[in-house]
């Protein structure tokens, strides 16, 4: 079950138990809007390993200075997707809204 681990991490997040309490608790419309929330925004602590993972990156390649290729996120967190073409973060509100509503509903045509 892929969703299984995204299940527990939002169990942290919200104080729950288990999953089995966390989807009786639930609708399928409001676990599908936290899914979504967790794809766009993350969660507090994978939020902070992100900025972690920014951080080290920045430090090594200034560490390294012109030696080599520069480091990126994914060499520093090979779990992140960060790099996928047309995955960036929107930053203004209807954009941001268009995202969360392809993420819950599909693309629109």
């Amino acid at each position: 079950m892929p969703n299984r681990l995204a299940y527990f991490r939002l169990c942290l997040a919200l104080g729950v138990l288990h999953p089995d309490q966390l989807l009786s608790r639930l609708s399928a419309a409001q676990l599908a809007d936290w899914l979504a929330y967790m794809r766009l925004e993350g969660l507090p602590d994978a939020r902070a390993d992100f900025g972690v993972g920014q951080i080290t990156a920045l430090l090594a390649n200034q560490l390294q200075g012109n030696r080599g290729q520069p480091i990126r996120m994914k060499d520093v967190m090979p779990w992140l997707d960060v790099e996928r073409p047309g995955h960036g973060v929107a930053q203004d509100p209807v954009s941001r809204s268009n995202s969360i509503k392809e993420l819950l509903f599909g693309r629109s045509q």
